[in-house]
């Protein structure tokens, strides 16, 4: 799943054991370190995944979304649109878009 789309479908600052990056951060460096040539700088990035984790509905699907995109997931640039492409965290995308979805 796009990294970038799952931040405007979905993105708490959780930072992770002693380490004092939140999860937004280590997750937008990972997208960035994919250096794709059409992704966000990284503070619009962090920015985003911020606004997403302070939404006002899903916050537990989005937090453990991010988590994995800052754990477990990993990032490859998408060669025909250039953007990062999160791999690894289908299942958190799919909880996490699936409870945005209206009843």
């Amino acid at each position: 799943m796009k990294w970038i789309l799952a931040l405007a479908c979905t993105a708490a600052l959780a930072a992770c054991g002693g380490d004092s990056k939140s999860d937004c951060e280590k997750g937008c460096e990972k997208a960035g370190a994919a250096a794709c040539v059409n992704d966000d700088p990284q503070a619009v990035c962090v920015s985003g995944c911020e606004e997403l984790l302070a939404g006002p509905t899903c916050q537990a699907q989005a937090k453990a979304f991010v988590a994995c995109a800052a754990g477990a997931g990993t990032f490859t640039c998408d060669p025909v649109d250039q953007s990062s492409t999160l791999e690894g965290c289908d299942q958190q995308a799919s909880d996490y878009l699936t409870c945005l979805q209206p009843m």
